[in-house]
């Protein structure tokens, strides 16, 4: 009886020793526990911005070995390979700009982050235009960040490889309110034009209003909608802003040859205007709610 309580007591012993040893190497240094995800993570502190708000990003190390990043030196930006636009058909890259004069020399060296420990920095969303002398602010729509980070294996540098690691996707939210858009959709083909779509939104007393015209230049096509005319509220603006944020302008090429291409214009409150051409037709009944 003696034997089998010792064997017990000892059993205890060992198993108290071991789980303590692993809680141990999972503290961070406010004693609290952080489990291990076994991956690297890039978060931002909210998932909708604003054009003029800064964003805060953090990268979280959760392997079991350390890693090494410009985010836990001085030239933070340096980790930010580049910002990612979405658009109608992936995603489009953008180089980050950090502080001069980080766009032309490498002037810091990537940083240990350790197991478990993760670092936080400021970015304003400011991307380089052409080389390093034209940068502007993020326009709206729907981004991502690729963020790049070293493993270390051994002494030699020609061992350590770069890794990278895409953020969350979050947004930054248009600020300008529209004041009109002219949208002509022009339905041409290799037997000539089919069909024309003519879309002209207004702001008046009442709100926003939609004119819009269809017409048939052939008997091979079909307009469900000749004509309709009505008040749109402004989520449905807001959803088309957001829409016309992820185009790409295709300019004047867009419209050769023999097949539909869709013209959009927008002036917005400020004075400012945003034009774009694809070489498609965009589905516009279903983006701002047309129906007869």
């Amino acid at each position: 009886m003696k034997a089998k309580l010792l064997s017990l007591l000892i059993v205890t012993l060992l198993f108290t020793i071991v789980f303590s040893g692993c809680l141990e190497n999972n503290k961070e240094g406010n004693g609290s526990i952080t489990p291990l995800s076994g991956i690297v993570t890039v978060t931002t502190n909210k998932t909708e911005y604003k054009q003029n708000e800064t964003i805060n990003i953090t990268i979280y190390n959760g392997l079991n070995v350390s890693i090494y990043s410009h985010a836990a030196c001085i030239s933070t930006t340096f980790c930010i390979e580049s910002i990612e636009k979405k658009i109608s058909d992936g995603w489009q890259s953008f180089f980050a700009v950090g502080q001069w004069p980080e766009c032309e020399y490498d002037i810091d060296f990537p940083a240990e982050i350790k197991s478990g420990e993760s670092v936080s920095f400021d970015w304003e969303p400011l991307i380089w235009m052409s080389g390093c002398n034209n940068f502007t602010r993020a326009e709206p729509g729907v981004y991502r960040l690729v963020i790049s980070y070293q493993i270390r294996e051994g002494n030699l540098s020609e061992n350590w490889a770069w890794q990278s690691v895409y953020s969350n996707e979050f947004t930054i939210k248009e600020e300008r309110e529209l004041l009109s858009s002219h949208i002509l959709i022009y339905g041409e083909s290799y037997i000539g034009p089919l069909y024309t779509k003519e879309v002209n939104i207004t702001i008046g007393e009442n709100g926003y209003f939609i004119t819009y015209i269809c017409e048939n230049s052939s008997d091979l096509t079909q307009c469900d909608c000749k004509k309709v005319e009505k008040n749109i509220n402004e989520t449905i603006i807001e959803s088309y802003l957001n829409y016309v944020n992820s185009l790409v302008d295709e300019g004047e090429g867009a419209k050769c040859c023999d097949h539909p291409w869709t013209e959009i214009k927008i002036i917005y409150k400020d004075g400012s205007e945003k034009s774009f051409i694809l070489s498609n037709s965009i589905d516009i009944e279903t983006i701002l709610g047309i129906n007869c």
